[in-house]
């Protein structure tokens, strides 16, 4: 298993999260992705990445994952 995703099981369990949400656009994150509830790409992904995605957000040149992040946690940041 690689490091990245083992680390992410360690956190998840240490941490005790009822799920791990991943954002990615390479095939490095692949691994990630398979023991992700919710994965997102960037429109500018690769296709193999994409096809596992749970949604395709902006591209990372859009501030896709930030502009996702915002939209995302606004209840808590507007609180």
């Amino acid at each position: 298993m690689p490091k990245k995703t083992n680390g992410i099981l360690q956190i998840k369990e240490l941490l005790g999260c009822d799920k791990v949400i991943c954002l990615g656009d390479a095939m490095n994150d692949i691994h990630m992705y398979k023991i992700a509830e919710e994965k997102y790409a960037v429109a500018n992904a690769v296709a193999e990445l994409k096809a596992l995605a749970t949604d395709i957000i902006r591209r990372n040149n859009e501030d896709g994952v930030a502009t996702w992040l915002l939209g995302y946690y606004s209840d808590v940041i507007d609180s």
